[in-house]
């Protein structure tokens, strides 16, 4: 049904629970943690990743970085323009 989803059985011995049956003992973590990393280890072996390749790079089609216009951080407009500050001299405190 979703084949990104995996189940791991545990085992299903007794001798691996606690005497209620509810919990693992140490025993029964040990098999089932060793059962997670098996699985895990499998996973991880079934990736196959293709590498991303970049075409061939053709000196002709080369831009020469000291051709290009530079312009320095001096010489830019900035973004945003800033405000000045505004005085409170209206307010009820100073106007008394």
């Amino acid at each position: 049904m979703f084949s990104h989803v995996n189940i791991i059985e545990p085992a299903n011995n007794r001798f691996l629970f606690t005497r209620h049956g509810l919990h693992l003992n140490e025993s029964g973590k040990e098999v089932l943690s060793n059962q997670l990393v098996l699985h895990i280890l499998s996973v991880l072996e079934e990736v196959n990743v293709n590498p991303i390749t970049f075409g061939w790079y053709d000196k002709k089609l080369h831009v020469n970085a000291s051709s290009v216009e530079r312009t320095s951080l001096t010489e830019q407009t900035p973004k945003c323009i800033k405000k000045l500050p505004v005085k409170r001299n209206d307010d009820f405190l100073w106007g008394i």
